[in-house]
């Protein structure tokens, strides 16, 4: 059997993988409104970091990839145990 995942899947087995997909997004929580608002917080955090750095006298980014490494693990953390 060849598997061709979701995206590539067509018929009964494309059915079958969208189903399982989404019901694994829905239990862990994709989707709800808290969820929703805890990822505009880090947004919002993102955006105001952005903003500081253009404020600064350099207004280069040096540490872009640690930031967004830390912003998902902000997410995750508060999915799991509901702090930032």
């Amino acid at each position: 059997m060849l598997c061709l995942g979701v995206i590539l899947a067509n018929g009964a087995h494309q059915q079958e993988m969208r189903k399982f997909a989404l019901a694994s997004f829905r239990d862990f929580g994709v989707g709800k409104a808290s969820i929703d608002d805890m990822m505009q917080a880090e947004g919002d955090s993102f955006c105001d970091y952005l903003e500081e750095v253009a404020r600064s006298s350099s207004g280069i980014v040096s540490d872009l990839k640690k930031k967004t490494q830390l912003i998902s693990a902000n997410i995750i953390h508060s999915i799991i145990f509901g702090s930032r």
